[in-house]
């Protein structure tokens, strides 16, 4: 049966300026990048990073979508998520290196802790979260502590 997630794609303008970015600017590790040809003799270019046991698959988008703009108001995958343990100092440091920061800080309504908004070098929108007093998805008994928010089960 299903285990966990075990990975996601991202479409890239640039493969490169994007692999760049997870690595140098969001700390993932460089795995690998490969060329490979297909059966029809088309290519795929590919990049894998990973984040502890989380990897993107970071793969050339063809050039008929390159300059396609980013939609992620749509039905489908809106964003991740990265956790991180300090949302002032991760913001200061990755502005300070040019990622566009899409959403400052704020309180989040449904867990205890702060959320922010960047961008990746696509246009593709990255929530970074700080949980805070002890909230976290790792309790099994978590949910939402906000007033105004009802747990369904």
């Amino acid at each position: 049966m299903i285990e966990k997630v075990d990975h996601l794609e991202v479409y890239a303008r640039d493969i490169d300026e994007t692999l760049d970015f997870y690595v140098n600017m969001l700390g993932f590790k460089r795995w690998r990048k490969t060329l490979s040809v297909r059966d029809d003799g088309s290519t795929l270019h590919l990049a894998c990073v990973r984040l502890g046991d989380m990897m993107v698959e970071i793969i050339q988008a063809p050039p008929e979508v390159v300059d396609q703009p980013v939609d992620q108001t749509k039905v489908g995958m809106r964003m991740f998520a990265l956790k991180v343990d300090d949302m002032a100092k991760t913001i200061e440091a990755l502005a300070r290196q040019g990622v566009e920061v899409f959403q400052a800080p704020r309180q989040s309504q449904v867990f205890e802790g702060l959320r922010a908004e960047i961008k990746d070098p696509n246009g593709m929108r990255i929530e970074l979260r700080e949980w805070q007093r002890g909230d976290s998805i790792y309790h099994d008994d978590w949910q939402p502590t906000k007033p105004h928010v009802t747990k369904l089960n």
